[in-house]
């Protein structure tokens, strides 16, 4: 009997430790989350704040009742990406984003297990933002859209909103966008 207590015992620490070390693997990094609390402060106007939080709200009292939510995230604008790269110091010396650098950063604070996919997603981001400035087209943070060629050229805070809206399409969110 007192086996068997045990092994239910250790069988229900295992249930309950295993899937939070899963989730803990996919958590984002405090210093990613510090840099847009720091950004949020900063750069969104408090309107816009307001009517964030009261949709949270709304949304989460609409789940707990079973009804549908609204969707809730709509992207900030591009000065608050930009705040992001730059707290997290991943901009270059003409403000786009320095691949060096956001690698130093993922090798710093990322899972390896997560790392990977991260990688490849940035160095197609990368690939696509190069070309799209050699070839003076619009870059997308979407990669499976048809680029036209832009008669008019994206400003480096626009570049830096797609560019984030590019890289944070994985399958463990670090980056947020919306």
């Amino acid at each position: 009997m007192v086996q068997l207590i045990s092994k239910i015992s250790c069988l229900l620490i295992i249930i309950c430790i295993v899937p939070q070390n899963t989730l803990a693997v996919c958590e984002r990094p405090d210093v990613l989350t510090g840099a847009e609390d720091y950004c949020w402060g900063k750069t969104v106007e408090i309107l816009d704040r307001l009517q964030y939080s009261t949709k949270s709200v709304l949304n989460f009292a609409k789940k707990k009742l079973g009804i549908g939510v609204e969707e809730q995230y709509t992207p900030q604008k591009c000065d608050y990406y930009q705040c992001i790269f730059e707290a997290l110091h991943m901009l270059n010396g003409n403000g786009y984003p320095n691949y060096g650098q956001i690698v130093y950063w993922i090798d710093n604070n990322v899972v390896y297990t997560h790392a990977k996919e991260i990688y490849d997603r940035l160095s197609a981001c990368n690939n696509a933002l190069s070309d799209s400035i050699k070839n003076n087209i619009y870059f997308s943070g979407n990669l499976n859209t048809t680029l036209e060629e832009s008669t008019e050229l994206q400003g480096k805070c626009e570049v830096l909103q797609e560019f984030m809206k590019c890289i944070s399409e994985t399958s463990c969110k670090r980056f947020s966008y919306p």
